[in-house]
């Protein structure tokens, strides 16, 4: 969808993530629901949309309170801190409309549709402004990899770009080649949790750079693979991803019952 959202949401949802990583309220829950995970009693895959800041790996280096919007990877569950987000995107009419006509397409027909995770892809360019050593690339994969949810849930992903979207910054990639069916695919833990590289690489003169201006969006289904490469640019590349899902059709799975469905994946066919 080339313009999904309004540019006075666009400049609104951009003010509140770049505020947020030095939101003291959103940075102390974030660092509970880390003590927490740590302790076994959160696992962000069984959603609840837990608070996160994650930074790129060139902030290691860095003393936290340096660590500004600059070198944040990814906010997650930022929308009790982000109301332009949480009203006109997660509560848009409109999207919530497509999303049921969407997510019926793939089951019955849902009811109240809720927020599965919530994400700000920050995808920064690299220290300087200069071209390498940018936002980090995250490997084909499909995001049901990561929900502790049966295959068969119906779920929604929706990204929305908050800057020019395009292949040097990173943008979303899709390979049509790979995941048959919306069936799972395999994955492995490598540079993340991922397609493995050979499988993904007999599919890539399929893929599909899908380049988007501030406010256009791409819905899809969570079993599509996808990725972004590295932000090779000296520009930003900021994102929101919203999961959406009818928590009355969730078939809930265990951590290991999903590592075992992905992990065991039958191996696409030569493309």
């Amino acid at each position: 969808v080339r313009a999904g959202v309004g540019e006075g949401v666009v400049a609104g949802a951009l003010a509140e993530v770049a505020g947020l990583p030095s939101h003291e309220s959103f940075r102390a829950a974030a660092r509970e629901a880390q003590c927490r995970a740590a302790g076994g009693s959160l696992r962000v895959a069984d959603g609840g949309d837990a608070p996160l800041l994650q930074y790129e790996a060139f902030a290691a280096a860095l003393p936290e309170a340096e660590r500004g919007a600059g070198c944040v990877r990814k906010l997650q569950g930022f929308l009790p801190w982000a109301p332009v987000v949480e009203s006109q995107v997660a509560g848009s009419p409109q999207l919530l409309h497509v999303a049921r006509r969407l997510l019926a397409a793939l089951g019955p027909e849902p009811g109240a549709l809720r927020v599965w995770q919530s994400l700000a892809l920050l995808k920064p360019p690299a220290p300087g402004g200069g071209g390498a050593g940018g936002g980090r690339e995250k490997p084909f994969h499909q995001d049901k990899a990561f929900f502790n949810l049966s295959p068969a849930t119906p779920v929604l992903g929706c990204w929305v770009a908050l800057d020019r979207a395009e292949a040097a910054n990173g943008c979303m990639h899709f390979v049509p080649g790979l995941g048959a069916g919306l069936a799972p695919v395999p994955h492995e833990q490598a540079r993340d949790w991922q397609i493995p590289d050979d499988v993904v690489v007999g599919c890539l003169g399929k893929s599909c750079a899908v380049e988007l201006d501030p406010g256009g969006l791409v819905l899809f289904d969570s079993a599509v693979p996808h990725g972004t490469p590295t932000n090779a640019s000296g520009k930003p590349r900021r994102a929101v991803q919203l999961h959406l899902y009818d928590p009355a059709a969730a078939v809930r799975v265990s951590d290991a019952e999903r590592l075992e469905t992905f992990r065991g994946a039958p191996r696409p066919a030569p493309a």
